[in-house]
C-alpha cells in the first residue's frame, strides 16, 4: 500500500514537473548578441539557440562558429543592415535560405574548411538589380555546399578552392559578382547551369574548374584563366564543361607573360564534351607577344585552344601588296583591250 502511494506520488511529481518546463519552439526571429562563440550557446543569442522553424539573424559584427553536430533553421541572414560573419569547420548546418549582405553598406562573410551547408532553396549574396547590396564573401576552402539556387550580386565574391564541391540547379553572376577558384559544381541530375552575364566574372586558379553540366558567358560576362611557374614549369588552370559551352564577352589570362611562350606554344583552355557550339568571345585581352608572333583562338567542336602562331612580317605583307596592284593593274589592261575590240 505504501509502496503504491509512493509510486503514484512519483509519476505525478514528474507529470508536474515536465508540464512545467518552459515550451521549446519560439517560431520567430532570433538574434545574435555575442561577439565570437559557438551557435550552439543559448547565451550567445538573444532568444536561445534558434530552431528548425526560426530565423536566424546575425547582424552585430559578431562570428558564430559551427563545428560539429548537426544544426538546423528556418533560414539565416548576415549583415543585413551592418556586419555578420559564420565560420563552419565541421559538422552539418540546415537552412532553407542563406542570405548575406543583402543591403547597401553592409558586410557579411561565410567561411566553411570542411562540413557541410544546406540551403535547401537559395544563397543570395549581394543584392539584386533593384536593391544594390554591400561585400559579400564566402570562402569554400573544403566540405560541401547543397543548394537549389546561389546568386553573386554586385560586390559580392564566392570563393572555392579545389577540394570544395558545390551541389546546385543554377549559378547567377551579375552586375560584378564574382566566382573565383577550382572544384566541382554539379547538380544531382548532372545538369547544373553556370550563368555568366551582366559583367560577372569567372576566374580559374588553383585549379580547375569541373562543371557537370552547361556554361553560358554572355556579351559582358569574363572568363579569366590564370596561368602559374611552378618548379620552372608552366602551368595553366582549365574550365572543363560535361554539357555545352556558350561563350560571348571577354576571355582574359592572369599570370602569362610574353617570356612564357614560343611559337607553337598552346593551351587547351575550355573543354565542352557536348560542344562548344558556334559563340565566340568578342574581347581577348592577352598578353603582348613579341615581334613576328600573334595569339590565335581556336574553337574546335568540343575545345578551346590558345596557342602562338607567325604574324605576317611587314615585308610579306608589301610583298602581297605589290602582287596585288600588279594582278589588279593586268585586270584593267585586259578590260581595256576588251572594251576597244568591242
Amino acid at each position: 500500500m505504501i509502496l503504491g502511494s509512493r509510486l503514484r506520488l512519483g509519476l505525478f511529481l514528474g507529470l508536474l514537473s515536465i508540464a512545467s518546463e518552459p515550451a521549446q519552439s519560439h517560431a520567430g526571429n532570433v538574434t545574435w548578441k555575442g561577439t565570437t562563440g559557438t551557435w550552439t550557446d543559448a547565451g550567445n543569442w538573444d532568444n536561445g539557440v534558434p530552431m528548425a522553424a526560426d530565423s536566424a539573424l546575425i547582424n552585430n559584427g559578431g562570428t558564430a562558429q559551427i563545428s560539429t553536430g548537426t544544426i538546423t533553421a528556418q533560414s539565416l541572414s548576415l549583415g543585413v543592415t551592418k556586419t555578420g560573419f559564420v565560420q563552419q569547420t565541421g559538422g552539418t548546418f540546415t537552412v532553407d535560405t542563406l542570405s548575406m549582405a543583402g543591403g547597401a553598406g553592409t558586410t557579411a562573410g561565410y567561411s566553411l574548411t570542411d562540413g557541410t551547408l544546406n540551403a535547401t532553396t537559395s544563397i543570395f549574396i549581394g543584392g539584386n538589380p533593384t536593391t544594390p547590396g554591400g561585400i559579400g564573401t564566402f570562402t569554400a576552402v573544403g566540405g560541401s555546399v547543397n543548394t537549389g539556387f546561389l546568386s553573386v550580386f554586385g560586390n559580392a565574391v564566392w570563393t572555392q578552392f579545389r577540394l570544395a564541391t558545390l551541389t546546385t540547379a543554377q549559378v547567377l553572376l551579375q552586375a560584378g559578382g564574382s566566382f573565383l577558384g577550382a572544384g566541382t559544381i554539379g547538380a544531382p541530375d548532372g545538369k547544373s547551369l553556370v550563368f555568366n552575364n551582366r559583367s560577372g566574372l569567372v576566374s580559374i586558379r588553383n585549379g580547375d574548374l569541373n562543371i557537370g553540366g552547361d556554361y553560358v558567358q554572355g556579351a559582358s560576362g569574363t572568363l579569366n584563366i590564370d596561368f602559374q611557374t611552378i618548379n620552372d614549369k608552366l602551368v595553366f588552370n582549365a574550365l572543363n564543361v560535361t554539357g555545352q559551352a556558350s561563350l560571348l564577352g571577354t576571355l582574359k589570362t592572369t599570370g602569362l607573360s610574353a617570356s612564357d611562350v614560343k611559337l607553337g606554344s598552346s593551351f587547351e583552355l575550355i573543354t565542352a564534351t557536348g560542344g562548344v557550339g558556334n559563340t565566340q568571345f568578342g574581347t581577348l585581352t592577352l598578353p603582348t607577344l613579341n615581334d613576328g608572333l600573334k595569339w590565335s583562338v581556336n574553337y574546335n567542336a568540343k575545345d578551346v585552344t590558345l596557342s602562338v602562331v607567325p604574324e605576317p612580317s611587314t615585308r610579306t605583307l608589301g610583298t602581297l601588296g605589290l602582287v596585288g596592284l600588279a594582278i589588279l593593274s593586268g585586270c584593267k589592261q585586259r578590260m581595256r583591250v576588251a572594251a576597244v575590240r568591242d
